[in-house]
């Protein structure tokens, strides 16, 4: 798209030169684009989001790339964009924008903070009514507390490691487990159909 506009511009000179115009032709172009980013500069939970935004100058963006190391999604277009992570460590955000003058860069590092617990469940048992599940807290990072909570099921709450659960009428079911430390917390969630 650059490489047109500089093309008409060239050929729009020609045309004015070829015509032996003696009036002076100024032509503006918009600035040369400046990436930037604004979020807050606050360590990231695993398995938490983070929000970033496309606070780019250097007049109308043509086009934007995103591209977070290790986030979900790896890849993103839009202005403004919430990114997970799910494992921890300090991982590059690169923003590049384009107008119709040239393309801009920056790239920042985000800190994945590993000692947030990572919620993480797993059953077993038939999924028939009135049959025992058995679920199990797998989480990562020592979570200090749990509480799970199982919708229409018996029980409907729970603050041990494993319980068994039965649900007393069919459908779909969306389990949640929600697990803390003192670095925060995080929620995992699984859903299963009862028949």
């Amino acid at each position: 798209m650059i490489l047109f506009n500089r093309m008409c511009l060239v050929l729009l000179l020609l045309v004015v030169l070829s015509t032996h115009c003696t009036q002076e032709i100024q032509i503006a172009l918009p600035d040369k684009p400046e990436a930037d980013i604004e979020w807050s500069t606050s360590t990231i939970p695993i398995n938490g989001s983070k929000s970033f935004k496309d606070v780019s100058t250097g007049g109308r963006i043509l086009a934007r790339l995103w591209e977070f190391e290790q986030g979900d999604p790896k890849t993103a277009i839009v202005d403004n964009v919430a990114i997970r992570y799910y494992k921890g460590g300090t991982f590059k955000v690169k923003l590049t924008v384009e107008n119709e003058t040239g393309v801009s860069s920056k790239t920042i590092n985000v800190a994945v903070d590993s000692l947030t617990p990572f919620a993480r469940m797993r059953y077993s048992g038939e999924q028939r009514i009135g049959e025992l599940i058995t679920f199990y807290d797998i989480s990562e990072n020592n979570p200090t507390s749990r509480t799970w909570i199982f919708p229409m099921g018996s029980p409907s709450t729970s603050t041990t490691d494993s319980v068994q659960v039965s649900w007393q009428k069919e459908g779909e079911y969306t389990v949640r487990l929600i697990c803390r430390n003192f670095y925060g917390s995080s929620e995992d969630s699984i859903k299963i159909f009862v028949y």
